[in-house]
Formats: C-alpha cells, structure tokens, sequence
C-alpha cells in the first residue's frame, strides 16, 4: 500500500467519526505499564513512529503521540481509545506496504516469536508469513489483506506480551479470554487458568490477571513395601531421565559486534567496487542518497535494492535540510522520495544526513512518512584510503547497535576482511531502529 494512500485513509475516516473536544495530554517521561506498551502499539501499526513496544515512554513515543495529535486535534479521552476506534473502523489493505508502518508489524510480530527476517521498511514474503502466522495462532481466517482489526489485534498481543514479560499490573479489557492472554503472554494455557480462574474461558472486563502459570497440584505416590536389591538382570536408570532435567542445548547469544553503516552519497565507481564486494562476501550495507543521484543512476540503485541494501535518502539536492524553511525541506523530501521510488520501486523509508536532523526536519519526514535515523559516528577521508579503511573499522567495532557514516572512499575487500577476523555482523538501519 502506498504511504499516502494509508496516511489518507487516516484522516478520512478520523475526520468523519473521530474528531472531539478536549484538552491534550501529559507524556510522562520514564512512566512504564500497559497503558504505554498499549499506546506505543497502536501508533505503530498507524504508521506513527513510535519505536519498538517497550511499555517505557521515551521521546519517540511522546513525539508520535504529538505528532498524531497535530494532525488530527486533540482528544479529552484516552488516546488510547480513539487509536482503537480508528483501527477498528480501517478497511483492508489491498496494496503494498511500506514505511514505518512495516517496522512496527516486523518489530511486534518478532516480539511474539513469529518474524525472524530482516527489518525492513516494505513488504515481504517473511513479513507475510508471520502474519499468516499469527491468523492462524489466533484462529483469524487467513487473508491477503490486511485490515484495520487485525492490527489492533497485533498491537493488543504485543503489548500483552510486554506487560506480562515485566509482570506489569494488568486487567482484562473488552474481547479478552484466558487462551488469548496466555498465548499472547507466552504461558501454557492450563497453568495459567490455574492461576486465573473463570468459568469457560471467559474473564469479566476489569479482572486482575496474574501473570504466571500454576503447576498442577503432585498426587503423591502410594506408600510401597522397601525395594528390593537390583539384581544383575536389571540395568539402571540414567540420571537424566529419572530426574526429568533435558539435556541443555542452544547458545546463550550472540556475541559478536554488530553495527549498521551507511555510505552517504558514493561515487559511481564506489559504488560498482562496494557492490564487488558485497558479491564475493556476501555483505550487505545501507546507502543514502540523493534524490537527484538517484534520478541520473536508475540502473545503480536497482543493482543495490536487489543485493539486499537500504536506500535511504538525504534530500534531493544535497543542500543542509537544517538551513532550510518548512516548504523547503518538504520539497526536498518529496522530490527525493519520487526519484529513488521510480529507480527502486518502492518508495524509501529512511532519513539519514551527516548532520542531526533539527525538530522541523524531523517533524516533516515523519508527516512523509520518513523514519530519521541519526549517525553516532562519522568517518571522513583521511590521508589515503587505506588509513580511512582502519578508521571505519575501529568506528564499526566501537558504536555497536548505531549507526556510522561513511563519507569516504574505502578499500572494500580490506574492510570485510578486517571486520571478518572480529566475526563483525553488520546491522540494517530497521534493526538499529528496532534497538532503539
């Protein structure tokens, strides 16, 4: 589905039923519980970025929540409520998705243990399948749409499982019942009823929920007369299975460093030496752009796209978007957007500049539908190519789950091969996002 086609849709359907009086709201930085997992959910499957459902409120959530309020009034209830209204009222999907709106879906069904792809900000078959997924789980009849519903479904199941991950206080809400709450919970369904009893599965609006699963009750054995020796006929039982313990399998986690680098605005011979590279490592980096760059070097950037690199943009024309007024930086923004979606076919879903984006720029990428991701680290030309190689490592190696940015030749071989000898995992920009 494209952006503005959902964004529309929004305002649509909130102008015809969802506009009310009211004063706004008080974000509390720091405060925790269902309310806030609730809230940072729904304003995620709306396409408001409000980060990962952490149930904690920070300053991305507290900026969805104004952002959103900007565009359509504030509200004298619950935003929570008019969040659920709206979803509830959205009508299917039938084209592609993209944007923030697919980080949040990605991001909550990973949550629930059902997406184990790449972050993305477009649509894919993983994202698919997990969705399928989670149709089925929750006995939803499957479809190829997606519909308000069912989003506020997933945002519901994600912030469930946040509340009962931190044992949160929590009490039924209208459409719960105990199979629900367990799956989304993450708890075997007969423990938790033991600990959450109610006649049929159903629970009563308002009910406390006991986040755990109670054991059932252990019916000693019989008293038997002494045991007799073991005779050499009988072989012994092994440990193991006597005591019921698994053997342990798995790894712990993984330690290797992880960080995302972006290559701002490369040059075309970069480029087709980046892209030699990635081929015989089977590496994968994110690149920002112009949009004008874009525009001259279709061929390029859908060379990049089908490798598996993010396309992010930083304007069209490569002017500071800090320096500029409101109507400036939307100009730029929705020039660039055009040009790499007509290379890439589909439209990008990053911001990324050499500088930190200021409130104004921040505010009109994310009423583009542009998610700003601002660099930790940036590595500029030093003496020669080689030198400004072991300066990307040691950033690469020093900033993990950020972003470093890379506005400078490399010798690409010599800095997968470097990297490789520290077993270096390099991030996307949705999974600094995700970490965020």
């Amino acid at each position: 589905m494209a952006a503005g086609n959902f964004t529309s849709w929004v305002h649509v359907l909130l102008s015809l039923a969802l506009v009310s009086s009211g004063g706004g709201h008080e974000w509390q930085h720091g405060s925790c519980g269902f309310s806030v997992a609730q809230l940072q959910a729904e304003l995620g499957v709306l396409g408001y970025d409000a980060g990962p459902v952490t149930g904690v409120m920070n300053a991305r959530t507290i900026n969805a929540a104004a952002s959103f309020e900007a565009d359509f009034g504030p509200s004298g209830g619950p935003l929570s409520s008019r969040l659920a209204q709206l979803l509830t009222r959205m009508r299917p999907f039938h084209n592609r998705l993209e944007g923030p709106l697919v980080l949040a879906m990605e991001s909550d069904l990973h949550q629930l243990g059902l997406y184990r792809g790449p972050y993305r900000s477009e649509e894919s078959p993983s994202l698919r399948d997990g969705l399928n997924q989670f149709a089925e789980e929750l006995n939803m009849t499957p479809s190829t749409t997606i519909s308000g519903p069912m989003l506020l479904t997933l945002a519901h199941a994600t912030a469930v499982r946040v509340t009962a991950e931190h044992h949160w206080a929590y009490r039924a809400q209208p459409g719960d019942t105990l199979s629900f709450l367990a799956w989304a919970a993450g708890l075997p369904l007969s423990g938790f009823e033991r600990a959450n009893p109610s006649p049929s599965n159903r629970v009563q609006v308002g009910q406390p929920i006991v986040w755990k699963a109670v054991p059932p009750k252990v019916v000693p054995p019989p008293r038997s007369s002494p045991q007799q020796p073991m005779s050499h006929s009988q072989s012994p039982t092994s440990t193991a299975s006597a005591t019921g313990v698994p053997p342990i399998t798995g790894v712990l986690a993984n330690l290797d460093p992880v960080s995302d680098l972006v290559v701002m605005n490369p040059t075309d011979a970069e480029l087709l030496a980046l892209i030699q590279a990635e081929k015989a490592r089977w590496e994968v980096v994110d690149i920002s752009v112009t949009g004008a760059w874009a525009l001259t070097h279709p061929g390029l950037i859908a060379r990049l796209k089908a490798l598996g690199n993010e396309i992010a943009v930083n304007g069209y024309t490569g002017t500071n978007l800090n320096e500029l007024p409101s109507w400036g930086v939307s100009q730029e923004l929705s020039w660039a957007k055009r040009a790499v979606a007509s290379a890439a076919g589909s439209d990008p879903g990053y911001l990324v500049m050499t500088q930190r984006a200021n409130a104004l720029v921040s505010q009109v990428a994310t009423r583009d539908n542009l998610i700003v991701m601002n660099p930790s680290a940036i590595i500029t030309p030093a003496r020669t190519p080689r030198l400004t190689t072991k300066a990307l490592v040691s950033a690469l190696l020093t900033h993990p789950n950020q972003i470093v940015l890379l506005d400078a030749p490399v010798v690409w071989p010599l800095l997968f091969r470097d990297l490789a000898h520290h077993h270096f995992v390099f991030e996307t920009l949705g999974q600094v996002w995700a970490s965020q």
